[in-house]
């Protein structure tokens, strides 16, 4: 039996084409659809999304294997897509493959279940599409997928472009937001019996360079409750820099309430970076967000998060020479000359313009220019601990900044000492835990932390951070906050 309404229930597939192409036909002259080669686009079928035994292609032999879209054009956008236009021919299948490869291990930040990462090259352009699954390999899904578009106006007067789809940048936002607390006291801070109650989350974005956060929910302190909105306005610049102003509004006001909402406003400016910091939405550990918050809160919204952690910087494949370990007999050596030859190393260096904001979400696009890279890896953390005077260990979060690595990059967390426990000693970042043993009220003792990193192409680096504890006398009187924060300034002596 012929399946007639497989996409939408009740509208037949030739119908639906008929409809869409005519409310095309009736947009083509609208001046907000032109593209930078001045014409108007086509009607882009999207396809709907499906699950399971929703999806008329799977199983995929349930399709004609000719057409398992039925003859509609559906097409199926990245989450992520990048443009590179080169003055060089487009690199060789394997190095498209590596690349293609290095860039599926670097994502785990943008929180994609199974990357699916496609890389072509035509007259020197270079596009790089990036789906958070993977489909079965001859469906609709994946013929979707080959139609995919990315935006011709990507890279803009530049050579470089990224785009992030604004379904994804919806989609990390909601993780953050479900993940992270929803009662708040008046400073910002979290606690089970805070009276600020948060309910939800939603991103806009504005032309020509606008996004706007919005985070919804209610304060018990007055009877009966009041409800607010607060509005998080993020103004993208260039070099991802970015301009934020917020602004709370409540359901209803009286002068009785007014003196609630600058409460209002404080807590939720501070909730926000907690709710999103750094390492939710970029490619590396920004450990210094993550400690710091929300002692030191940085503003921003969803936008500005985003464009902060776009990278500045793009490791390319290793090419030529020879990459180590290098023969260790004496012949052979000599045969390969008196210079062994190695690898050249370079990466893209991306200085963005302003970035633009529309319906489809951000697109970044920049000038960018080639430069040598030596990958180097640094220990982000506390050089200092408290432990309280009676308290059997004490603990700090590290983490490793590193540069100029390419692709999949594997950790090794090791520590002087035998008091020292390592939590995850193979994760980019982990908490460390120092034991007490027999140091005594009014001691200090050091540990040096090291990790060492090492990538795809074989280069390894190792990196070190002493530590020192102290540990507090009984008339010390550390403040509380240092039970939970022990590495700050105050918590130390003389603090």
């Amino acid at each position: 039996m012929k399946e007639t309404s497989s996409w939408i229930s009740g509208i037949e597939d030739a119908h639906l084409n008929r409809i869409l192409t005519e409310r095309a036909s009736k947009h083509r002259d609208d001046a907000s659809l032109i593209t930078e080669t001045g014409r108007a686009p086509a009607f882009t079928f999207m396809r709907p999304p499906c699950r399971g035994d929703d999806c008329p292609d799977w199983p995929p032999d349930n399709a004609p294997p000719d057409d398992p879209c039925r003859g509609q054009t559906w097409v199926w956008q990245p989450d992520l897509a990048a443009r590179l236009i080169s003055n060089k021919d487009c690199p060789s299948q394997a190095d498209l493959t590596r690349l293609q490869q290095a860039l599926g291990g670097n994502l785990s930040r943008f929180h994609l279940p199974d990357p699916d990462v496609r890389t072509s090259c035509q007259d020197r352009v270079i596009d790089i599409s990036i789906w958070g699954t993977r489909v079965p390999g001859g469906s609709c899904s994946d013929l979707a997928r080959t139609r995919a578009q990315i935006p011709a106006d990507i890279a803009n007067a530049g050579n470089f472009g990224v785009y992030v789809n604004a379904g994804l940048i919806r989609q990390l936002a909601q993780e953050a937001f479900n993940a992270a607390p929803k009662r708040l006291y008046a400073n910002g801070f979290s606690g089970p019996d805070g009276p600020i109650h948060l309910t939800g989350l939603s991103v806009g974005f504005q032309t020509p360079n606008i996004v706007k956060t919005f985070i919804t929910g209610y304060d018990e302190r007055p009877w009966p409750d009041v409800s607010f909105t607060t509005t998080i306005t993020d103004h993208l610049l260039e070099l991802r820099a970015c301009a934020t102003e917020s602004n709370t509004e409540p359901s209803r006001f009286d002068e009785v309430l007014a003196a609630l909402f600058a409460a209002l406003t404080t807590a939720v400016a501070v909730f926000v970076p907690v709710l999103m910091p750094l390492p939710a939405f970029v490619l590396w550990t920004d450990l210094d967000a993550l400690l710091n918050q929300p002692d030191n809160p940085s503003d921003g919204g969803v936008g500005c998060r985003l464009v902060e952690g776009l990278p500045d910087q793009i490791s390319l494949p290793e090419t030529g020479g020879l990459a180590p370990p290098f023969p260790t007999n004496t012949m052979a050596r000599a045969n390969l000359g008196d210079t062994i030859p190695r690898p050249k190393k370079q990466k893209l260096v991306i200085p963005y313009n302003q970035p633009r904001v529309d319906d489809r979400g951000i697109l970044a696009s920049a000038l960018v220019s080639i430069a040598d890279r030596v990958p180097v890896a640094q220990v982000n953390g506390p050089s200092g601990l408290s432990l309280d005077f009676n308290a059997s260990s004490t603990y700090g979060y590290f983490g490793a900044r590193v540069g100029d690595f390419f692709g999949r990059l594997t950790f090794s967390w090791t520590a002087s000492g035998s008091n020292v426990i390592i939590v995850s000693p193979n994760a980019p970042s982990t908490k460390i835990i120092f034991q007490r043993g027999n140091a005594k009220p009014g001691d200090n003792f050091e540990c040096t932390i090291t990790v060492r990193v090492s990538d795809v192409e074989g280069s390894t680096v190792a990196a070190s951070r002493a530590v020192l504890i102290f540990v507090a006398e009984a008339s010390d009187s550390l403040p509380p906050i240092c039970k939970v924060k022990p590495w700050l300034d105050i918590c130390s002596p003389g603090g």
